[in-house]
């Protein structure tokens, strides 16, 4: 995967981390919603601006900079894992 086309470091924007091109969403943070269990497609449905080549290269750019998730991801707090995942569908929005 080709990511250097789709992700960029903009300064000023989710403090100079890389962020998908055109967004403000950082790779950071789809490596963690993976972790947790989201797909691709859950993360096309809850960030419907991306294309699945940028979330792709969100990957790869985290691959080959060797970013990992969060060890001590807590996962009462995460969508996909909590006390009520079985019910939820999509990621949570709200505060």
């Amino acid at each position: 995967m080709d990511w250097q086309e789709r992700i960029v470091k903009v300064p000023g924007t989710a403090g100079g981390r890389p962020i998908i091109k055109g967004s403000r969403i950082p790779v950071w943070l789809l490596l963690e919603l993976q972790a947790c269990g989201a797909s691709e497609d859950d993360l096309l449905q809850n960030y419907p601006r991306l294309s699945r080549e940028s979330i792709r290269a969100a990957f790869a750019y985290a691959d080959a900079h060797g970013m990992v998730a969060y060890e001590d991801w807590n996962a009462e707090f995460c969508p996909y894992h909590g006390p009520d995942a079985t019910e939820k569908s999509s990621i949570s929005r709200s505060g």
